[in-house]
């Protein structure tokens, strides 16, 4: 009986260390399936970070190539700028030489004006005095100013003696009757008659350059109008442009009108905003007529950019729709033109690259700020 009891507990023992190594057995099959789903698991992400990687390249190539071309198109956009200012430069130039040279040529054309005037008074002078002496010659000598001059010599010398004598008794009365004779007569109608000539050559050469000076100003005249056609027309199409895409729709165009008492012209603007009549620009509302402003100036910076613009509360009419429009505009013409605008309102500041403002952290105490927009969510990443 004892020894069936010890090996009853010797196979109870066995068999609870084949339920445990069963068991452990189990475990280690289970662990080595996890072992083996977690190794899949790596390994797919070992691929996939892998290919992340790759990606991540492809990426930073193609990042650093557009980062290349925004430079080279950096650069290029500086030259053109440059050729810009300096083409504005020189035109500003020519157009003040132009100007210098208008009024010059007014000035010229003015003195030239004066000096034919005094000829003309000094030839009148001249003719009046020919007019004197040649009534003095018809009243004192009884004969005429050009008798004086003709040669009597060969005359006298066919006359008989008789008739002689009594043209010489003739011209001994005559010589009594003229009394006191001013021996510089003759010299003194020479000089007048060399005056006469000489103011008569002046006054053609007066003539001939008040032609030529009124030629030059007709041609610059003409030039004038021709460039001002050019710009008129080019800004009348560039304000229609932006007339729509600031009003969204409707038409604004301008015209040339007559003004009075003069052949100058004057310009029209005729706006028709969307739902609405056409009409005069004058007539519109307050926000109407900022942006019908906001777009003839942004036509003429068309035409004729300038590096800077400086805005003061342009948008301070204009509903949200509008200032929606107007930043976009501006945006697209920032490509040319730097902005500045000083405003209130916060669609136009969301708009802006670069915000400066005054803040007040305490009371009485004012303080700069400034914000780089594009970079300030970078920064905030990076902090």
């Amino acid at each position: 009986a004892a020894a069936r009891s010890a090996a009853e507990a010797d196979q109870a023992r066995a068999e609870e260390q084949a339920r445990a190594a069963g068991a452990t057995l189990t475990r280690g099959r289970q662990q080595q399936a996890e072992m083996a789903a977690r190794r899949e698991q790596l390994q797919r992400e070992v691929t996939a970070l892998a290919a992340r990687q790759v990606e991540l390249a492809e990426s930073k190539r193609a990042a650093e190539a557009r980062l290349e071309e925004r430079r080279q198109q950096l650069a290029s956009a500086a030259a053109a700028q440059a050729g810009l200012e300096t083409a504005l430069t020189e035109a500003r130039a020519a157009a003040a030489a132009g100007e210098a040279a208008l009024h010059a040529a007014r000035e010229a054309l003015e003195a030239v004006r004066q000096r034919l005037g005094e000829a003309e008074v000094a030839l009148a002078r001249c003719q009046s005095d020919a007019e004197h002496l040649a009534q003095t010659c018809r009243d004192e000598l009884g004969c005429e100013l050009q008798a004086l001059e003709a040669p009597a010599e060969e005359a006298a010398a066919e006359m008989p003696l008789t008739e002689l004598e009594a043209a010489t008794r003739a011209l001994r009365q005559k010589i009594d009757s003229l009394g006191p004779v001013n021996m510089m007569a003759l010299e003194e109608h020479d000089e007048a008659l060399q005056r006469h000539t000489f103011l008569d050559t002046q006054r053609k050469d007066l003539l001939d350059s008040i032609a030529d000076t009124a030629k030059a100003i007709q041609e610059m005249d003409t030039i004038s109008r021709q460039k001002f056609q050019e710009a008129f027309e080019a800004i009348n199409q560039n304000f229609q442009e932006t007339f729509k895409a600031l009003f969204g729709g409707g038409q604004g165009f301008l015209r040339l009108s007559e003004m009075e008492g003069g052949n100058d012209q004057g310009v029209d603007i005729v706006a028709q905003p969307p739902g609405k009549k056409l009409q005069n620009a004058l007539l519109l509302s307050g926000g109407e007529k900022a942006l019908v402003a906001m777009a003839l100036l942004l036509a003429i910076f068309r035409y004729q950019p300038s590096p800077f613009c400086l805005l003061d509360e342009v948008d301070a009419p204009l509903d949200e729709a509008n200032v929606g429009r107007f930043t976009a505009m501006v945006r697209q013409m920032s490509a040319e033109t730097q902005f500045i605008i000083i405003t209130h309102n916060k669609r136009t500041m969301e708009a802006a690259p670069t915000l400066y403002g005054v803040t007040m952290p305490q009371a009485g105490i004012s303080r700069l700020v400034s914000v780089m927009v594009e970079e300030a969510p970078r920064q905030a990443a990076a902090s």
